[in-house]
């Protein structure tokens, strides 16, 4: 609806600023807006100043109307934020893409958006990830290299580009060849970090304790070794909230809780289905988190066992699944636009090990 035409409905023009959520049925921490919402959001909203959703489209290097669209709305040209590409996390695991951005992308974000200080990309181009650099103001980065049954390099070009940004939050993910002494250095100052689908490498040993001492939040996956993730969690001094994806980091991290405390965290996710006979794991061995993890407050699991444990020894904790259940169930009947989604459109993603 047109601006001016607001005022025949008996109401002032809308108020709204910020329009941030997530889709969980689709395992993605954003929205998904369609291009024609956004341009109706962008005509109709004077005030906008956040989308929590991809602006891909907006700022594809083919739309013609991308000046005119932003330009309507300087307010938004002053977000800290930015989304460019969507991926998905499937109930069963996989990741799936949707959207790959390419140079041309990164390009127009430059033009318009000055003053970023989160920028969220899934890209397959090299160009793409060299462009984030170009966003000197950036504290926060969530990168995401998409291309099938390949892994980027660490070394290199995104360690290369992200270090002369002073971060404070990085996320990565299909990236190989971590170095966790080359993040302490290059980031001192890290409160978050996301490793998923990532390989880690082992210098843990070149580590000085206290490296990470202000991490506060922390996910790893399933390609990191157990002396390497047990350093992590030694070296920190604050960690409030911890995501462990695979059985067997999900077993050492009960393991570990035996010889020692986690006396600030306050939200666990466990990524494992498993039984506690599968995990290799007593209920002995479980009770030990009564005593290590004094300011749980939170813990997600698809373990039945694990779930059972957190009621009857830790009913206090609010208790939930790793990914929205009732939303994947429901999604998918809504209507057939949405089931051909959900199936299809979403291929997972398939990487090499």
């Amino acid at each position: 609806m047109p601006e001016e035409d607001w005022g025949d409905i008996g109401g002032a023009a809308p108020q709204l600023k910020r329009l941030i959520g997530s889709a969980p049925a689709l395992g993605t921490h954003n929205l998904f807006l369609s291009a024609a919402t956004i341009c109706g959001l962008l005509g109709d909203c004077p005030y906008l100043c956040e989308l929590q959703t991809s602006m891909h489209e907006i700022l594809s290097p083919s739309n013609p109307l991308v000046s005119v669209l932003l330009a309507a709305r300087p307010s938004l040209l002053t977000t800290w934020n930015l989304v460019l590409g969507a991926d998905v996390e499937r109930l069963d695991g996989t990741t799936g893409v949707v959207w790959d951005i390419t140079p041309g992308h990164m390009v127009q974000a430059n033009m318009f958006f000055r003053s970023l200080r989160r920028l969220e990309v899934t890209t397959t181009y090299n160009q793409t990830i060299a462009a984030i650099g170009i966003f000197e103001q950036l504290t926060e980065v969530s990168l995401m290299f998409i291309a099938q049954g390949t892994l980027c390099p660490f070394r290199g070009l995104v360690e290369d580009t992200l270090k002369r940004l002073q971060l404070k939050h990085l996320s990565l993910k299909f990236v190989k060849g971590i170095s966790l002494l080359a993040i302490a250095q290059n980031w001192p100052h890290l409160q978050s970090l996301s490793l998923a689908e990532c390989s880690v490498d082992d210098d843990f040993e070149e580590i000085a304790p206290g490296s990470f001492a202000g991490l506060v939040k922390l996910r790893v996956g399933s390609d990191i070794s157990i002396p390497t993730t047990e350093m992590l969690l030694g070296a920190t001094r604050r960690l409030v909230t911890l995501r462990l994806d695979g059985d067997l980091l999900c077993t050492s991290f009960v393991v570990r809780c035996s010889l020692g405390s986690l006396p600030r965290l306050e939200r666990l996710t466990l990524g494992t289905k498993q039984p506690l006979p599968a995990l290799v794991l007593t209920g002995d061995d479980v009770r030990y988190l009564v005593k290590a993890l004094p300011a749980l407050q939170y813990a997600a699991t698809d373990s039945y066992d694990l779930r059972l444990f957190f009621q009857n020894y830790m009913p206090w904790v609010t208790l939930e699944w790793c990914q929205c259940t009732t939303c994947a169930a429901e999604f998918p009947l809504v209507d057939e636009t949405q089931k051909e989604f959900w199936n299809k459109a979403v291929a997972p993603l398939k990487r090499a090990r």
